[in-house]
């Protein structure tokens, strides 16, 4: 789900920094239901979000509401192809599951997985928020779970230096994202 080029030449994004990124309008999306707290996937589908301002170089920071375990969902920078601005050049994608964070590139339909952490949350948190960081340097991903760095790696190449959208994925269970923050350039 990539923002259409119109959006973006029309001036509405010139801000670099969000205190409320759930305004519904910033965001194009199918299966997100958004509120002034947050934002909500719908279970058992496809729910896809993408904020419609790029950047070279973003920190993302947002809550996740815990259950019992930690909902499985992607963060995804998508890099639009100057040839045919409709399609997506590549996709770097940060997959949360209960046990693991992993990182993985999509580049012209091959996927490769780059680096792959173990994840321990607490058994019984006080908070049934987990908070979440991911930086993404222009050619470095750094990504933190709770207070602590999980994992470190290399930003593929073809997407270093070039304008990336941030996106949410997710699919069976609803995960519902609050707390968000994006600053970048």
């Amino acid at each position: 789900l990539l923002p259409d080029v119109g959006t973006l030449k029309a001036g509405e994004l010139e801000s670099t920094s969000w205190q409320n990124p759930f305004y519904r309008l910033l965001w194009k999306s199918k299966g997100w239901q958004f509120t002034d707290d947050g934002m909500v996937s719908t279970p058992d589908q496809i729910s896809a979000a993408t904020f419609v301002r790029p950047y070279q170089k973003i920190s993302v920071s947002f809550a996740v509401a815990v259950e019992q375990r930690l909902p499985a969902f992607d963060l995804q920078l998508l890099t639009r192809d100057p040839a045919h601005p409709e399609k997506v050049l590549v996709t770097s994608s940060v997959h949360f599951e209960p046990d693991s964070v992993s990182v993985s590139a999509a580049v012209q339909e091959a996927t490769k997985e780059l680096k792959r952490a173990k994840l321990t949350l607490e058994e019984n948190p006080k908070s049934k928020l987990v908070r979440i960081r991911f930086v993404g340097t222009g050619n470095r991903f750094v990504i933190s779970v709770g207070r602590q760095r999980v994992l470190t790696c290399t930003q593929p190449a073809q997407q270093s230096g070039k304008e990336c959208y941030l996106s949410f994925l997710a699919e069976a269970n609803p995960v519902k994202i609050t707390a968000l923050r994006i600053e970048g350039e």
